[in-house]
């Protein structure tokens, strides 16, 4: 069964899913801005996975949906949400 947590700029689905390693997706919309915003938002999230990989359940797939918004994060701000996503996530 998966989770969902939300925070103003995203939505964290996660699934534990034995026979697969840990793994992201991300969803950007155009909702969110231009091509430029969105692949500049999907580097900063990749960044964040990259970053705390070891931290992350093991054997779960992430899906990190952002909202309106999210693209005028800097990389401390999208660090610090999902920092919080995935701790709640885990108190679940």
């Amino acid at each position: 069964m998966g989770r969902k947590v939300h925070t103003p700029h995203f939505i964290v689905l996660s699934v534990v899913e034995p026979m697969y390693p840990t793994r992201l997706g991300v969803t950007v919309s155009r909702k969110v801005g231009n091509a430029v915003v969105r692949n500049r938002l999907k580097r900063l999230i990749k960044e964040f996975f990259r970053n705390n990989y070891k931290g992350l359940a093991t054997n779960s797939s992430l899906s990190i949906i952002a909202k309106r918004g999210a693209g005028k994060l800097d990389q401390l701000s999208v660090n610090q949400e999902l920092v919080f996503l995935l701790q709640h996530r885990d108190r679940q």
